[in-house]
């Protein structure tokens, strides 16, 4: 769980900044990324809290990798549109919008399974459900604009 915040907190930093790696990248971890993205474009590295992150274009989309330090795979996450969602968790999902709008759609693929994050906002408080392995939705953090 302690890689799942961290990888949402990183997807989230990255959409604010774009910065590249303050650090050199391994060769461990650029191998290992390079053995599952090899058609990747677009390749951008940062380096946050002894986590790799690749932020990339693959297929026409972006999308964004993350490494532990000894090169091992943590996860993968990539905006989505709704409907690319189970028709429950599409359901289940627009009982969340009173009176609201979706403002981002992530999906974080990891070996334990795929986790959603649905930002919510509306017109004075912005929040964030999310759903493991398409289980219902459960609020995951909340701010007031």
């Amino acid at each position: 769980m302690k890689h799942l915040f961290l990888a949402l907190t990183v997807t989230v930093a990255s959409i604010f900044q774009m910065a590249k790696a303050s650090e050199p990248i391994t060769p461990t971890v650029l191998a290992s990324f390079k053995s599952t993205y090899a058609s990747a474009q677009e390749v951008n590295w940062t380096v946050v809290d002894n986590t790799y992150k690749a932020f990339f274009k693959l297929d026409g989309k972006y999308a964004t990798a993350y490494y532990a330090p000894d090169g091992s795979w943590i996860g993968t996450s990539r905006s989505i549109p709704v409907t690319e969602l189970s028709s429950k968790l599409k359901f289940d999902l627009r009982k969340e919008l009173k009176r609201a709008w979706i403002s981002d759609l992530i999906i974080l693929s990891t070996n334990e399974g795929d986790v959603y994050f649905a930002t919510i906002e509306s017109a004075d408080a912005k929040k964030i459900v999310k759903s493991e392995n398409g289980r219902k939705w459960s609020d995951y953090q909340t701010f007031e604009k």
